[in-house]
């Protein structure tokens, strides 16, 4: 999503940027559902429903709680020198934590196959 949303955020063009906003939104909107079928694979039978609502709380609190506060803290430190445009670095600079969550996704799928199959013996026993 980080190319797209550099590319909506800094395009001159808008219906350029219209484009890459749409393109943006669609591995947005990905990660969510492997993310939780992924964690609901990894926690026994029993306790689905807390591990559900776990990592519900936190995409919330980084989503909403968290990643509003960072980037109004960038836009007050980039508006003395980018003017109304601060906004756009601001953002853009939360890209690069996109850049950063995939690495670590991919990062742990080192670990998922052993992770399920480990899970998978647990959950049949």
């Amino acid at each position: 999503a980080a190319p797209f949303g550099w590319l909506y955020l800094l395009s001159p063009a808008p219906v350029i940027a219209f484009g890459a906003l749409f393109l943006m939104q669609v591995p947005l909107a990905w990660h969510n559902v492997t993310s939780f079928t992924i964690g609901q694979a990894l926690a026994p039978v029993r306790m689905r429903a807390t591990a559900s609502v776990i990592m519900s709380i936190m995409v919330t609190l980084s989503g909403i709680g968290l990643a509003p506060l960072v980037v109004g803290a960038l836009n007050d430190y980039f508006l003395p020198r980018f003017g109304p445009d601060a906004i756009r670095y601001s953002l853009t600079i939360m890209f690069a934590f996109a850049i950063l969550a995939s690495a670590a996704s991919l990062l742990s799928t080192i670990w998922l196959k052993s992770d399920l199959s480990r899970t998978q013996t647990e959950n049949a026993t």
